[in-house]
């Protein structure tokens, strides 16, 4: 009787629906799988050429938050499912995916042509990867909102097990390989759903300025923050490319890698929660999106109690045994952990401030964190302490403020987004107006 009482409370947590738990499966396959490539480039690459990977990454990171919000705007709308919308935003955002593209080279051109000392091919290579990854993330979000998750799926594992036997010529062919293992990925995820998904094809060029402002007003400010924290990132690694060097940033690889494949899942986890939590929220079934948020909320927490001791347990062993070169840098992974489980845990207030709409405090968050993060740099820097293990403490110092502001504000407004209209469903009214003066 207890074992049938407990077994119903875990089932509890677990979602219904299989292809929901495929999804959570596939990205763990997949951050499973980037866990590998990264510790193959550890293994076979040396500390300049894991600089000029990671300058890569950057680039692509940044070629990504030129998107300005029409992603994730876009996915707003396309979760309504208007067949005429959606036909619209979706030429729309592959048109501006090709003005990037053709912009970013007439830069690159611009630049040799004026004889500019830079590695052209790397800055290429870095161009192409990103467009393509930009092409990878609106496949994906298109299938997210339409719910295509088992085509997702497929796809997912597809273009990721195709990557993972392209970098078997990593050992071979080096940094080369390794460039071809960043490309593939989205290269592959990209064509396979050019083929399958008739209806995700553009099908004309379109930059109407009017549906750009539309999009943007679902989209902007979580763009906004999406761009802050990937800035955030951003002066992190190019101080220390300048002040340091390429070869040092490629000692602090270990700790990127890390950081990256720990957020994957709950990442993931985010994705399986967010829409029925926004539903209950629009539908102001208030009491069914506190009880879906526990779930979240201690689903998070299972899984940093997980990570914790496998962390301090494995790392060193699995480092030491196939790594040794990388062991001294263990501990950059110990002072960026804090700051990675405060944005884990930052997750449900993160989800509240969604489905409410008060995204302001999201906002300065962040924005005060670049502040942060640049000031500590700079505090490190002129007092001749810039190292990499002060890098990694800024880091986690930057997440739990971040994780600090959203609690703290949550607490200064729960007031006003708890006290929202149930009657004339305000949120819902707004949207809905949205809808309205943008179609007329």
């Amino acid at each position: 009787m207890i074992r049938k009482k407990l077994k119903t409370s875990l089932l509890k947590f677990i979602p219904s629906d299989s292809q929901k738990i495929f999804y959570i499966l596939t990205q763990i396959v997949i951050s499973t799988i980037g866990f590998i490539k990264s510790f193959v480039f550890l293994k076979y690459l040396g500390f300049y050429d894991l600089g000029l990977i990671t300058i890569i990454q950057t680039i692509v990171s940044f070629i990504n938050m030129f998107q300005l919000g029409l992603l994730s705007g876009g996915y707003r709308i396309f979760s309504l499912d208007i067949k005429k919308d959606n036909f619209k935003i979706n030429n729309l955002i592959f048109s501006y995916v090709g003005i990037l593209f053709f912009a970013s080279t007439c830069i690159l051109v611009l630049l040799y042509v004026f004889a500019i000392d830079l590695s052209y091919g790397i800055l290429f290579i870095a161009l192409i990867t990103g467009i393509f990854s930009l092409c990878s993330r609106w496949f994906a979000t298109m299938s997210v909102a339409v719910v295509r998750l088992k085509e997702l799926n497929t796809i997912n594992i597809i273009a990721s097990s195709c990557s993972l036997l392209i970098l078997c010529s990593v050992p071979y062919w080096g940094f080369y390989g390794a460039v071809l293992t960043l490309l593939s990925r989205p290269l592959i995820f990209t064509s396979l759903n050019f083929y399958r998904h008739v209806d995700f094809r553009p099908t004309s060029f379109t930059f109407d300025f009017k549906l750009v402002n539309w999009i943007l007003t679902f989209g902007f400010i979580p763009f906004l923050v999406g761009i802050l924290s990937q800035f955030n990132v951003q002066i992190q690694r190019w101080s220390i490319t300048y002040w340091l060097g390429t070869e040092t940033l490629g000692k602090f690889y270990l700790p990127i890698v890390y950081s990256t494949v720990f957020a994957l899942i709950p990442g993931a986890i985010y994705d399986l929660y967010f829409p029925p939590l926004m539903k209950s929220f629009h539908a102001g079934n208030f009491i069914q999106f506190q009880r879906t948020l526990k779930k979240y909320f201690f689903i998070l927490l299972g899984y940093v109690f997980i990570s914790l001791p496998v962390t301090y347990f494995l790392s060193e062993t699995v480092v030491l045994l196939l790594f040794p070169k990388h062991y001294e840098f263990i501990k950059y992974i110990y002072a960026i952990m804090p700051g990675l489980i405060a944005l884990t845990l930052a997750g449900p207030i993160r989800i509240i401030f969604n489905a409410s709409i008060k995204l302001k405090p999201m906002l300065w968050a962040y924005l005060t964190s670049v502040v942060l993060t640049i000031s500590l740099i700079l505090i490190l820097r002129y007092s001749n302490n810039l190292s990499l293990l002060n890098i990694a403490i800024v880091k986690s110092i930057v997440g739990i403020y971040i994780c600090l502001f959203f609690y703290v504000s949550y607490h200064l407004i729960k007031d006003k987004i708890w006290m929202i209209k149930t009657k004339d469903r305000s949120v819902t009214v707004d949207i809905n107006a949205k809808l309205i003066s943008a179609n007329t």
